[in-house]
């Protein structure tokens, strides 16, 4: 499906709305709510986002970004959930919800599948070694011949932490796991200094702090995360051009065999429930069915636009993807649903990493 068809089905859907789009945000303001401080990756995207998002929405708002972290995320998500105006002026702009959905749906004060789904903004850690790990890397394939190697994070139960583990288990790569790092920056000091051989990161932060270290010779990049859609694998548009393979290329070209059994299919849950979240743009539940729907078209248009992609490519590095569709709700909610079964061995793998 492309995303000209897609703009143009969105279209098509808020002028049978009943409540002309043209008219809904004439005049108003829309504030995008990010869920993470001001400075973040997440923030710089929020904010080129809504740089350019307004000349796409009929009537032309004004974006304003506001920043409420807490709580890993939570307190802006939450903000959000509990909005009681329902007037289509706020939109959150959110990351790391989509694995508590799935795996903490108790974090939540109002169920994260009521919300109203904007659109989603793919994303991938990409994984990196020192290349000084004894024997040495010179290529991404020499991982699994490392004596052992030391993985940082900052929680078993975080998802960046179960898929690094996850593919390495899958790989058969010599490892040990030091959780408790104070984030990713108590982590990547510590790669920094060699306390730790292996770490990942999404894009933003690979592009500014990892890259030069890569050109430099000290880290060697190994892999990234494909994008799971609960169906099918994909490329994020965000690593498309990095001179890597996504995993499952990656396993293949070392193991021979595509991946397969249950650390595969833990492994696609995560990237399902997270890495197709990296970004949700979402509205409160209740949010007015034109405001949604001309958001969706407004996004869909942010795809060929011009001064987008040059401001994203100076400021981030690279275009964000976005992807939306008039079916984005039951997608959605689709790709947060995961089976007892699977939960259960998801949170064993948690447990033995503590």
């Amino acid at each position: 499906m492309t995303r000209r068809w897609i703009a143009a089905a969105l279209a098509a859907a808020t002028m049978a709305a009943p409540a002309c789009a043209e008219d809904f945000y004439a005049g108003k303001t829309i504030r995008v709510l990010v869920n993470f401080p001001a400075g973040g990756a997440a923030d710089l995207e929020a904010r080129v986002f809504a740089r350019h998002i307004g000349k796409h929405i009929a009537g032309e708002p004004k974006l304003t970004v506001q920043n409420l972290d807490g709580g890993s995320g939570m307190a802006g998500t939450n903000l959000i959930g509990r909005d009681t105006a329902r007037d289509g002026l706020l939109m959150g702009y959110l990351t790391g919800v989509g694995s508590r959905a799935s795996l903490s749906p108790e974090t939540f004060q109002v169920d994260f599948r009521n919300f109203e789904m904007v659109g989603l903004s793919p994303g991938a850690s990409i994984y990196f070694a020192r290349a000084d790990v004894k024997p040495g890397l010179n290529k991404p394939e020499d991982i699994v011949n490392v004596d052992r190697i030391f993985v940082g994070g900052v929680g078993a139960a975080s998802s960046k932490d179960m898929t690094q583990r996850l593919t390495l288990d899958m790989l058969g790569v010599r490892y040990g796991y030091i959780p408790g790092y104070a984030g990713t920056t108590g982590a990547r000091l510590a790669l920094e200094k060699g306390e730790i051989g292996l770490y990942s990161e999404n894009r933003p932060a690979y592009q500014t702090i990892i890259a030069p270290l890569v050109k430099s010779g000290v880290l060697l990049p190994i892999f990234y995360d494909p994008s799971y859609d609960g169906e099918t694998l994909t490329i994020a548009q965000s690593v498309a051009d990095l001179p890597v393979k996504p995993f499952h290329e990656f396993y293949k070209s070392v193991k021979g065999a595509t991946p397969a059994g249950e650390l595969w299919e833990a492994y696609k849950t995560i990237l399902a429930t997270n890495n197709s979240f990296l970004r949700c743009l979402v509205m409160p539940p209740g949010a007015p069915k034109a405001a949604v729907e001309a958001l969706r078209v407004a996004l869909a248009g942010l795809a060929d636009d011009r001064d987008f992609i040059a401001d994203s490519a100076s400021v981030l590095g690279f275009t964000p993807d976005y992807v939306t569709n008039p079916r984005l709700n039951e997608q959605v909610r689709r790709m947060l649903e995961i089976t007892p079964a699977m939960k259960a061995f998801l949170e064993r793998y948690i447990a033995a990493g503590k």
